[in-house]
């Protein structure tokens, strides 16, 4: 449903299995044009048709953001997220150490060159408060390395649901994100987007949205000077982003409704045969 889905690569022996349940499936909806190619290339038994992500048309929730928000807002706000599921993608044998080293250079940038303040906004957090898999766990520690300058960097709390989250998202000036959603909850918004990728997901989607990946940062390099050359182009692209934005989304909300439509479709249908198979 509007997913991403492969590539079987990595596990070869699971690509039989996964081929066989494709042909079962009546119709697939996929996200981005990069699984739609790869799907179509399997050649499987399944109609695949394209679709946007239901969360491009997630309202957002009302919160205040004050008790988080940076003091001093400067010239706007950078929202950031990163994830510990990134780690997983950097080169072998890597300390954390290593990639924390450089976010937290970049946004020492942000914050001494380029007047902005930060927002670190977590987008996925255990509901049990456990640090595996958590953003705020691997947040934390680029607040407290920055803790010279408090009054120009926050942390959004772990208890927002989605459509809290998304109402932050839009307070941002720009975002660089590594959670998928958390991207959607921004482009959608209209707000100026960086994706940190480490697969299809965020590759497809700026593909779909913008024509290219010039707004896509693959995980292995992600550094502080990456970082900043690409933030600093957004910057000077901004007023044509939150334009093509604004006149995207619109089709982009539209074409999440597609999937449902399907469904809609084949229930009707299938009432109809049986209903014809009953009289």
């Amino acid at each position: 449903w509007a997913a991403s889905v492969g590539p079987f690569d990595r596990e070869p022996a699971l690509l039989p299995y996964m081929k066989r349940f494709l042909g079962k499936v009546g119709n697939v909806t996929v996200r981005e044009s990069i699984s739609a190619a790869y799907l179509h290339k399997l050649d499987t038994a399944a109609t695949v048709t394209s679709a946007s992500d239901p969360a491009f048309t997630l309202a957002p929730e009302f919160v205040d953001v004050s008790p988080f928000w940076p003091r001093k807002p400067a010239q706007g706000v950078l929202g950031f997220n990163i994830s510990p599921l990134i780690q997983k993608f950097r080169p072998a044998g890597e300390s954390p150490d290593v990639l924390r080293g450089e976010v937290v250079g970049f946004l020492r940038q942000v914050i001494e060159d380029m007047d902005l303040s930060v927002l670190l906004i977590p987008h996925v957090d255990p509901l049990d408060g456990s640090p595996v898999n958590s953003d705020s766990h691997a947040m934390r520690p680029l607040l407290d390395a920055l803790h010279d300058h408090r009054d120009r960097i926050g942390l959004a709390p772990p208890t927002l649901n989605a459509a809290q989250l998304k109402h932050v998202l839009s307070q941002t000036r720009y975002f660089i994100g590594a959670r998928t959603h958390a991207t959607i909850g921004a482009l959608s918004s209209g707000v100026p987007t960086l994706s940190i990728a480490y697969s299809m997901k965020a590759r497809g989607l700026n593909r779909d949205l913008f024509g290219d990946e010039r707004h896509v940062i693959p995980t292995p390099d992600v550094s502080c000077a990456v970082l900043r050359e690409r933030l600093d182009a957004l910057r000077a692209d901004e007023a044509s982003v939150r334009a093509h934005l604004a006149r995207t989304m619109p089709d982009w909300r539209e074409r999440a409704t597609i999937p449902a439509k399907l469904l809609a479709t084949q229930l009707d249908a299938a009432a109809h045969a049986k209903m014809s198979k009953a009289a």
